[in-house]
């Protein structure tokens, strides 16, 4: 009966200990998770911003393409709304 008591102490010691430690590991693994995901979320973001601003620069690329070409063939550019 001594030894079921003693054995059932160090069980209950060894099970307390591997929670903590399992507790521990799940909340540094969630924190990893969400920073990983509050990365990702920064980066997509910036990514988005700059294919968003170069949508914008195309209007000016293609005239100055425009320009350009015309000024190859010794011709005035077509008026702009200006």
């Amino acid at each position: 009966m001594f030894l079921y008591v003693l054995a059932d102490d160090i069980l209950e010691n060894l099970g307390q200990i591997s929670a903590i430690i399992l507790a521990f590991y799940m909340f540094v693994f969630i924190v990893i998770v969400l920073a990983v995901s509050v990365g990702l979320m920064v980066g997509f973001t910036w990514v988005r911003q700059k294919s968003e601003l170069v949508k914008t620069l195309r209007p000016v690329i293609d005239s100055d393409d425009e320009t350009t070409k015309s000024a190859i063939h010794k011709e005035l550019p077509s008026p702009g709304p200006d």
